[in-house]
């Protein structure tokens, strides 16, 4: 179920680009919403499993066409050079919804059931997504503009975006490993109160909104992109190891650092695929919307991966396994920064260091 969800995530990132670049940034976010709210509603009337993989599915591809076109959306409100904080500020947002999903559900599916704690979420994000409706002005599309295939290819194929998609994929395979595990971690192979471990997870949403404002000022302030993802690679990848501990302690530290880096390292990432110079404004949320697919269409495999490293050499090796797996996402960035070769059509390329 959980690959699943990324997988909706992930193969629908590319149409929310293109979908945004016919009928605006907008109508996409609210269809986004619409699609997951529904799919989340009708999981609490659900008891197939088959059922609930493909509406975990729906959501997913819902929570694509929301999001990435949501993250263009809220930095074309800030001048350039000063969009970290807003892309920060709205992935702060984002990660509040997640805090009440580890707490929040936890506490109404114990005093009601799952069913109604689903239900509950399903209507909040309908009520979101009408005061979405009703707040923000309609956005101008340019009559004349028309998708053209070799230009798509061109971002599709920019290599500076493949280096950030694929350091991005590093971030999530990190964050998805303990955002899916954690709590069954902590309750089976712990064996801690449910309660505990719900409160526990929640650390990983609760230390990335923090650190999604403040790398996102970062960002905004530093002229070495390469280097500032790097090192938010490393210590995200340190903190996944630190789950090889084996006990209460090394399970707190280990969700709060890497909810910290991830996080931050997410909104670098995100940020800095929107700085390719040389594709129209148009293609910027596709160029985001690719860097996002390649982070989440390869991530899906982390929790099948880590399902069979538990089975086959247990949880203190598999926690250091996955660690080393995330680094392995960053070579192409470590080649890019030793040979000194950035993305040429960048803006600011002395941004890049």
């Amino acid at each position: 179920m959980s690959a699943s969800f990324l997988a909706g995530v992930g193969l629908f990132q590319i149409p929310s680009g293109l979908l945004s670049m016919r009928i605006g940034l907008k109508g996409v976010i609210l269809i986004g919403t619409a699609m997951s709210s529904l799919a989340t509603l009708a999981s609490a009337v659900q008891s197939d499993p088959l059922s609930l993989i493909v509406l975990r599915f729906i959501i997913g591809a819902g929570l694509a066409l929301m999001f990435t076109p949501g993250v263009s959306l809220i930095a074309s409100y800030y001048p350039f050079g000063k969009e970290g904080f807003g892309v920060g500020t709205y992935d702060a947002f984002s990660l509040t919804g997640g805090i009440f999903a580890y707490i929040g559900n936890t506490i109404i599916a114990s005093l009601f059931n799952w069913r109604i704690a689903l239900a509950l979420n399903a209507a909040g994000g309908l009520v979101v997504g009408l005061a979405f409706l009703a707040i923000l002005p309609k956005e101008s599309i340019r009559e004349d503009f028309k998708i053209h295939v070799p230009k798509i290819r061109n971002v599709l194929l920019d290599r500076w975006l493949l280096t950030v998609g694929l350091s991005l994929l590093g971030l999530e395979f990190a964050s998805a490993l303990v955002g899916n595990f954690m709590v069954f971690y902590l309750s089976s192979g712990l064996r801690e109160n449910p309660l505990v471990s719900g409160v526990i997870a929640s650390l990983l949403p609760i230390s990335g909104v923090g650190a999604s404002v403040i790398f996102g000022k970062i960002f905004d302030r530093t002229r070495k992109i390469k280097q500032l993802i790097l090192y938010l690679g490393i210590f995200t990848a340190f903190g996944l190891a630190v789950s090889a501990l084996n006990d209460l302690t090394g399970s707190v530290l280990s969700t709060l650092l890497v909810g910290l880096f991830s996080s931050g390292g997410f909104i670098v990432c995100v940020a800095a695929s929107r700085q390719v110079g040389k594709h129209e404004t148009e293609y910027e949320v596709l160029g985001v919307s690719w860097a996002i697919t390649l982070s989440l269409l390869g991530s899906f495999f982390g929790p099948i991966f880590f399902s069979y490293a538990v089975i086959f050499v247990g949880y203190e090796f598999a926690w250091i396994f996955s660690s080393l797996i995330c680094l392995v996402f960053f070579a192409p960035l470590v080649v890019s920064w030793a040979r000194k070769y950035p993305n040429p059509e960048q803006v600011d390329s002395n941004k890049l260091g």
